[in-house]
């Protein structure tokens, strides 16, 4: 197991995806569970090998059912996608087993089936229990999710509504270059609603997260849905034309980016500011 690990991982050698798949099925004959799961994820991706959704599913269950956490995390994928294996409420019971036992990426997706994710009913009790988990481990995805649902859960006994808290949760977030959170931010210091407004704020959050668009702008990502929200917090704090213009430019690359609904937010810009 640890010479497939070398080989797939590339530690001081090159990568060899098919040598480390060589040690890794001696290892499994032997019964190592971790063995198992990277058989899984060599299947599941094609590395090496061509793609094979049985034999990694085989794999990651095998692994899953001797208690892999990562194993039953990846489980899930089947269950909720895959139309052979499909089994929502298997699914989500892989997933509360590896969760338990601390994997953040369970924990995150768990929280996300309590809000309606899936078609599960919404438990806010339980969304808020996973997510706080995931957050103490120091995921960023989980702090801002924590961060909002403070804001906008609207559920005092799951939660009650606090601005401190939601920025705090928001800041460590940010801390880990969270481009949601640092705009989140910026909204929650502009709004002027349960914390006094401070537009030195907003401007050093927004600053922040346009630097991490040109970051990720160089590497080819993209996200539309972020172009949009920073777009909307620009265009409502507008007081001259070039903020203005920068609520423009987000909206373009939203639309751009596959967001059709700034299609209508692009066209009310020409309509009311008169661009050309």
């Amino acid at each position: 197991d640890y010479v497939g690990d070398i080989y797939y991982f590339g530690n001081d050698v090159s990568i060899d995806y098919s040598e480390a798949r060589k040690w890794y099925e001696l290892a499994e004959k032997q019964g190592n569970i971790h063995a198992s799961l990277q058989l899984g994820f060599i299947f599941f991706y094609g590395e090496g090998v061509d793609k094979d959704i049985k034999k990694a599913f085989r794999y990651f269950k095998q692994a899953a059912d001797r208690g892999n956490a990562r194993s039953q995390y990846m489980l899930h994928y089947f269950y909720f996608f895959e139309k052979d294996y499909k089994n929502y409420e298997l699914g989500k019971q892989y997933l509360e087993k590896s969760a338990e036992q601390g994997d953040v990426l369970a924990q995150i997706l768990l929280a996300k089936c309590y809000i309606g994710s899936f078609g599960f009913d919404e438990e806010d009790e339980k969304f808020v229990y996973w997510i706080s988990k995931a957050a103490d481990q120091g995921n960023p995805e989980a702090q801002r999710a924590l961060g909002e649902a403070y804001l906008k859960l609207d559920n005092e006994a799951a939660l009650p509504k606090s601005y401190p808290d939601a920025i705090k949760w928001l800041e460590q977030a940010a801390a880990q270059n969270d481009l949601r959170a640092l705009i989140n931010l910026a909204e929650v210091y502009f709004d002027d609603e349960g914390i006094e407004r401070d537009l030195v704020k907003t401007d050093h959050y927004l600053q922040r997260a346009e630097a991490l668009f040109k970051e990720r702008e160089a590497k080819d990502y993209n996200d539309a849905s972020e172009h949009d929200l920073i777009a909307d917090l620009y265009y409502r704090k507008a007081e001259d034309r070039t903020t203005r213009q920068k609520a423009f430019d987000h909206y373009c690359k939203a639309l751009s980016f596959g967001n059709e609904s700034s299609l209508y937010d692009v066209g009310w810009m020409y309509f009311i500011n008169g661009y050309d």
